[in-house]
């Protein structure tokens, strides 16, 4: 991490003049000022704000941070999706209750990432909770951000540094996805369907592919037939889970039920049915997941999966109070997994 000195040095100017440069100070000239500014762009040099003013002090800040950088557009807004206010609105009450301000920052593309490692370098934040993922995130992140007080949400532990999780540096909390999807599955069998079809999230998520290999090992584990033609690629995107139903609808192949990685996947579908004509849960079944307040609100209400996000986001907060008060590293235990739970609706119809 490169230091003031360094841009000083590089620029051919005094320690102070690169202070004055960052403080927005007059006497320095325009030329000189344009220099210091290209280094530090080009360095991407970031000023510590906190050692500069309260040395030794700590934010008492937790800093949120969203990943949502392949979501349509209208969900890009914390306040267009509940799956993100959720978490939010614990981590939130939480963390308020224990002292902590909590900074939210949404990423929606690669290059934001650098908000992480600016928010930990400044010393905004004393520990971070990273929540949706992707399979590529940490190679946007530096090393010195992940390891210092870090939760991640809705991640492959095998995708962190292995030596931040021997060392406890790093802790993972995720949902039993997988055995939700199985139980979801389950529960269609039990209600006469044979012909259960699946709706895919974005595959560089865990959540995404844990959901669908949950399917894929309750239609095998009970002897029903895979059809391809009952799979489609929504990518928790509700415009690109409507167009797969369109063609699904004008292929003929739609099966008796659906289950989706998302509710928000799961209202697009059940809207394009509707426009065909098509009844839920009369003519097609459907199960979301999350158990967002659009899914319960709609008619019918729709079954879903609902992660604990309370537990999980209680867990989040006290990870990294309990790091912070200890001074410590992370537990030795520092994955931690939540059970799913079946909420029961008006879209799925029993078959005599």
């Amino acid at each position: 991490m490169i230091k003031s000195e360094e841009i000083a040095k590089i620029v051919g100017v005094s320690r102070s003049t690169v202070s004055r440069v960052i403080n927005n100070y007059p006497n320095v000239s325009e030329d000189t000022r344009k220099k210091v500014l290209e280094a530090i762009e080009e360095y991407k040099y970031r000023p510590n704000a906190y050692a500069r003013t309260l040395a030794g002090k700590r934010s008492e800040t937790i800093g949120v941070f969203f990943v949502i950088d392949e979501a349509p557009e209208s969900q890009r807004r914390l306040y267009h999706n509940d799956f993100f206010t959720t978490y939010l609105d614990a981590i939130i009450d939480i963390a308020n209750s224990k002292g902590y301000y909590v900074l939210v920052q949404t990423i929606t593309c690669n290059e934001e990432y650098e908000k992480i490692d600016k928010a930990f370098c400044e010393q905004r934040v004393d520990g971070g909770i990273l929540i949706g993922t992707r399979k590529d995130s940490l190679k946007y992140i530096r090393d010195e951000s992940i390891c210092q007080h870090m939760v991640m949400v809705d991640i492959d532990p095998e995708l962190v540094p292995t030596h931040f999780m021997e060392q406890g540096l790093v802790s993972v909390i995720n949902s039993k996805d997988y055995q939700a999807v199985y139980q979801a599955v389950n529960y269609l069998i039990e209600n006469g369907h044979e012909k259960i079809g699946f709706i895919k999230g974005l595959e560089k998520t865990l959540s995404a592919f844990t959901r669908y290999d949950g399917y894929l090992a309750a239609i095998r584990d009970n002897g029903l037939s895979f059809c391809k033609d009952y799979i489609l690629e929504g990518d928790f995107n509700q415009e690109k889970a409507r167009k797969e139903m369109e063609k699904a609808i004008q292929k003929g192949t739609l099966p008796t039920a659906y289950i989706c990685a998302n509710d928000y996947m799961a209202i697009a579908a059940i809207e394009c049915l509707g426009e065909h004509k098509i009844r839920v849960p009369e003519d097609v079944s459907f199960i979301g997941f999350d158990n967002t307040q659009t899914g319960e609100l709609m008619q019918p209400k729709l079954t879903t999966l609902s992660p604990d996000f309370f537990a999980m986001s209680k867990k989040s907060v006290e990870i990294i109070h309990q790091h912070l008060i200890d001074n410590k590293k992370m537990n030795a235990e520092n994955i931690f997994e939540y059970d799913v739970e079946l909420i029961k609706r008006g879209s799925v119809r029993k078959i005599n």
